[in-house]
């Protein structure tokens, strides 16, 4: 059995290959780059050197994990189309995870233990929030991903509380810098996460998408 992982919902792109016991801890393989956003993922160099690293066919990979978000739309979008291809050529397991989630697992798995709130830049002005407990048995959602206002979430880090979170240097730059990491997506993929068919897996956006229609001109008098 053969994981890859792509993350690329920020700009530390990274791709991991995970390949033995299926429970997550065989061997691993990981390989990252930073880019600018919206420049490209790099991701077919990433994959190539992870690949390399593991000594691993590109067939012999059995399952694809990939990072859905919040994050780089433009990351996240071609880690889905890589494997909506992947999976129409060969017909290999496709696993979505979100991203916030592999974030709370790579902080429990660093032994730190207590309350977190996870922020990812939302764009216009806003940000993605989520809070968990990091306990002895891993993460726990205390509060579900929304919307909240970067004031909102710096009034968390003035009572004491820890935020982490990539890519927050311009709306929460005294939150600490953190990015989820294929390597955790690729265990946590491997530990029985349920199959996505490709044609399902959708970047995590949780604004309601909004039509404008186009007034028609007048029609000239016949």
């Amino acid at each position: 059995m053969a994981t890859l992982a792509l993350e690329f919902s920020t700009s530390r792109r990274s791709a991991a290959l995970l390949s033995g016991d299926p429970a997550g801890a065989g061997s691993l393989a990981e390989a990252s780059d930073s880019t600018e956003p919206r420049r490209g993922t790099g991701a077919f160099a990433l994959m190539a050197r992870v690949l390399e690293k593991a000594g691993i066919a590109r067939s012999h990979v059995t399952s694809l994990a990939v990072g859905l978000g919040p994050g780089s739309y433009t990351g996240i979008r071609a880690a889905i189309s890589i494997a909506q291809g992947w999976e129409a050529a060969t017909g290999l397991t496709l696993i979505g995870v979100p991203s916030h989630e592999a974030l709370a697992a790579g902080i429990h798995a660093t032994g730190w233990r207590g309350r977190v709130t996870l922020a990812f830049d939302a764009q216009r002005g806003e940000l993605y929030a989520a809070r968990y407990r990091i306990t002895t048995t891993g993460p726990e959602i205390d509060e579900p991903l929304r919307l909240a206002s970067p004031q909102e979430v710096a009034r968390r880090i003035q009572e004491g509380e820890r935020v982490v979170g990539p890519d927050l240097e311009r709306l929460l730059p005294e939150a600490e810098a953190l990015h989820p990491d294929a390597a955790v997506i690729a265990r946590l993929a491997a530990r029985g996460r349920t199959r996505t068919p490709g044609a399902e897996l959708q970047p995590i956006y949780l604004r309601e998408v909004e039509f404008k229609k186009i007034a028609q001109p007048p029609s000239s008098p016949g």
